[in-house]
């Protein structure tokens, strides 16, 4: 309890009166167990506990814990939660990474049920979650557990719900648009089917809306209200049909599009380049069509850099059209496919254009002009090494866009900024489990960083004080 403690790293005083209220002792390499007797449950002012990235895994965890307002036992090898059995205070609960399996108790939701705001449960062995009666939660995540069934609801209240990564193999319940209060809904790789419900759209305070790589069908959303905060939609990998729904134009604030591997039958969307602020677009592997517009106005897609448009038929067959050149003033581009839509004519010459790739037009015999042309006159772009690659890269990018900008836009939070040179560097070699391995560095590095800097500026102001 002495003061001098306040210095001392992971531990957080209360400016006033020099309680402890907060320890974090993540990644220090702690075994063994922490009895009831422990000193540190003589700490009657902590709030915050952050036991992280530690290893319990034969241990005891004392019920006093759940005594402790945060509790945070993320990858510490728990195996099981009868612990905090006696907990009815905790609002926030990090249990994430480690090995409970089966359900959650009926007595953990009943302890939860009116003082849990936030539940972090991700990265564990569940298999079923049958209700979520959490009054107050505004954020819950079950990502990558083996959860099985119908969608679990969870209430009103809820802001970030994440529920990517399980094998749900049902559909998407109607009511979840009940949910007035979303701000991020991430439904990515849990196998449901079925058809997404309208009335998603009506969603106002939405902003990421993540459902890549399941089994939906039918058509995408077509209201978009006009006071729309949606920033990210990625609908990537499904059985979508129809045309892309032009009131997606309502969606003022949208920085991320990516509707691509689907079924969608429809002309280039030029209408998108009204949205200011758009900043990736991938249309890959669909069944578009016709020409890629003539770009009318100096004042279109004026934020662009990552677009795809592989694997379509813009211009068809016959006739062949060829690449706008005004797509040459787009100076933000950082990244452009166009391989696979029998295109022809001269690729567009500009600073730009310079950085992209071979691959970027590949499988447009008709297309010539540099990079195509390095060698002889009508080099075909290294075509036939394609059965070799293009399966492969068509993946590979798929992933990048959407395991990147969901990590991107959930990074706002914590401060993180990622390059555009680090993206077309991914891009290129493919290697997408680098950049997570530098996201979850960058972030941690950069949380722990801002932790340092605050306990520093309390201790600075709380010596004033005392002075």
């Amino acid at each position: 309890m002495s003061r001098d403690s306040c210095s001392w790293d992971g531990v957080i005083c209360d400016e006033m009166t020099g309680n402890v209220i907060e320890l974090n002792l993540t990644c220090d390499q702690l075994v063994g167990k922490i009895d009831s007797n422990s000193s540190l449950f003589e700490l009657s002012h902590l709030q915050r506990l952050d036991l992280s990235m530690n290893n319990f895994s034969n241990s005891h965890i004392s019920p006093k814990f759940g005594s402790l307002s945060t509790l945070r036992l993320a990858a510490c090898e728990v195996k099981e939660i009868e612990f905090l059995r006696s907990a009815k205070k905790l609002s926030d609960l990090d249990l994430s990474n480690n090995k409970l399996q089966g359900r959650i108790p009926d007595w953990a939701w009943s302890n939860w049920m009116f003082s849990l705001g936030s539940l972090n449960i991700s990265q564990n062995m569940l298999t079923s979650v049958d209700s979520i009666p959490l009054q107050s939660v505004e954020t819950l995540d079950l990502r990558s557990n083996l959860l099985q069934g119908s969608l679990p609801i969870p209430p009103n209240s809820i802001r970030y719900f994440f529920i990517s990564h399980n094998n749900l193999s049902e559909e998407i319940p109607s009511s979840i648009c009940n949910l007035t209060s979303l701000v991020m809904l991430d439904l990515a790789r849990s196998n449901l089917k079925g058809s997404i419900p309208q009335c998603l759209g009506n969603i106002s305070s939405l902003e990421v809306l993540d459902m890549h790589r399941n089994n939906l069908f039918g058509t995408l959303p077509t209201i978009f209200t006009i006071e729309s905060s949606l920033r990210s939609l990625n609908l990537h990998g499904n059985k979508l049909e129809g045309k892309i729904p032009r009131t997606l134009a309502n969606c003022k604030d949208l920085q991320v599009l990516d509707i691509g591997d689907n079924h969608l039958i429809d002309t280039f969307p030029t209408w998108l380049g009204t949205l200011s602020k758009l900043q990736i677009l991938s249309l890959r592997s669909n069944k578009l069509h016709g020409h890629i517009r003539t770009l009318r106005s100096e004042n279109m897609f004026l934020q662009l850099q990552i677009i795809d448009l592989s694997y379509n038929a813009f211009t068809g067959n016959l006739p062949t059209r060829e690449i706008p050149q005004q797509l040459a003033s787009l100076t933000f581009l950082a990244f452009l496919n166009l391989s696979r839509n029998h295109l022809q004519g001269c690729i567009p010459q500009g600073s730009q254009f310079a950085t992209f790739e071979n691959n970027s037009y590949e499988g447009n015999d008709g297309l010539r002009g540099f990079p195509v042309s390095k060698g002889s006159g009508r080099d075909r772009v290294a075509t036939t090494n394609y059965n070799v690659s293009g399966l492969d890269d068509q993946e590979s990018n798929s992933e990048f866009l959407s395991d990147f900008l969901k990590a991107a836009l959930m990074g706002y939070g914590s401060g993180l900024c990622i390059g555009l040179s680090i993206i077309y560097f991914m891009i290129s070699t493919r290697n997408l489990k680098w950049l997570v391995r530098i996201i979850e560095n960058l972030e941690r590095k950069i949380t722990m960083r801002r932790r340092r800097k605050e306990r520093s500026l309390r201790n600075y102001r709380r010596r004033n004080k005392c002075v």
